[in-house]
């Protein structure tokens, strides 16, 4: 086994356990997180701390700037470079994020089509009326924010591509997956909250919105979600229940998708996995 693959919801320890596991087997770190490959995006994303970056070696960070386009295709393009790099410096790759299809599109190598730039634009001249329409009529799924032209507009371009080809796991890697109790995630989603809170999120978010206003990769996650703060709509009590709601939710998604992954094995625990780990697999490296 020559990669280590960690994923679960957001909260449930994955940059822990990848941290150890980096460190006791000479690793490097692949983040495969949709929104930690902005610059910038720090607090609100859970982003690696300067100490762990200083600790082991992160792949797939600071990529590109907030305004600029970043699809699942060039993540994999990057992570596959990573890879490559990390392999060729005698040490061990460790992926580890919680967006579904950046893992699945690197671990699995899919292959993509590029979106068609002349039926964007068709979409993008359709009113919000227009495109729930032709989403309705080819029975395509809504997206949970159905007035939003864009991602409306991302649902009917995704539905006109061939499903990605996705090949068999390899034989070198194995997924951990981590799975907490519904409480002890709770726990941790409120802890990660309050953290984010004290450590600056609300200056971050707004400092991001002033320089880049309303670029795509802000309006989602904590960034969108603490905007009635920031025009002076919700207190900062609310402002946090609103971020552990964001999070619960988000944490429901992330799990619904990797369970439907027979080559997951699954721990309820970093600490669980960890000693799994050291005590089955460490010799096969």
């Amino acid at each position: 086994m020559h990669h280590i693959v960690i994923v679960g919801p957001t909260a449930s320890g994955k940059t822990a356990l990848s941290l150890r596991l980096a460190t006791l087997l000479n690793g490097e770190i692949i983040c495969a997180d949709s929104r930690t490959v902005y610059k910038g995006m720090d607090i609100g994303t859970a982003k690696p701390t300067a100490q762990d970056q200083a600790l082991v070696k992160h792949h797939c960070i600071d990529l590109v700037y907030p305004n600029e386009p970043f699809t699942v295709a060039d993540f994999v393009i990057a992570a596959k470079q990573a890879e490559q790099t990390i392999r060729h410096s005698s040490k061990i790759p460790i992926t580890v994020g919680g967006s579904g299809l950046f893992i699945n599109g690197f671990i699995y190598d899919y292959s993509f089509v590029a979106p068609n730039p002349e039926v964007r634009k068709t979409y993008q001249s359709w009113s919000v009326t227009q495109l729930q329409q032709e989403i309705i009529k080819r029975n395509i799924a809504l997206p949970v924010n159905s007035k939003n032209k864009r991602h409306l507009t991302l649902a009917l371009e995704r539905a006109n591509r061939p499903t990605p080809t996705k090949k068999a796991l390899p034989k070198d890697t194995m997924i951990i997956g981590i799975a907490p109790e519904k409480d002890v995630l709770l726990g941790n989603i409120e802890q990660r909250a309050n953290q984010m809170i004290q450590e600056g999120v609300l200056e971050e978010v707004s400092h991001m919105y002033k320089t880049y206003n309303t670029s795509p990769a802000l309006l989602g996650g904590v960034y969108r979600t603490v905007q009635p703060y920031l025009r002076g709509e919700q207190s900062i009590d609310a402002t946090l229940q609103s971020i552990i709601t964001y999070d619960k939710k988000l944490a429901k998604r992330q799990l619904t998708w990797f369970k439907r992954n027979p080559d997951i094995t699954w721990f309820t625990s970093p600490q669980e996995a960890l000693e799994w780990f050291m005590n089955h697999k460490q010799g096969t490296l």
